[in-house]
């Protein structure tokens, strides 16, 4: 239950190490539907931005 409650401060650390996550319309992590949930709560990484 720990992780599911820290999820959402781990997706925006990750966000700010550089993972390339899906954005919304809005320039928000983009949520989706996996494995049959009813609710959007899956954000997806697309790659890493290198920061120079």
């Amino acid at each position: 239950m720990a992780l599911v409650k820290a999820a959402p401060n781990i997706v925006k650390s990750l966000a700010e190490l550089g993972v390339v996550f899906n954005l919304d319309k809005n320039n928000c992590i983009d949520l989706r539907n996996f494995g049959g949930q009813k609710k959007k709560r899956t954000a997806f990484a697309m790659g890493i931005r290198e920061n120079r």
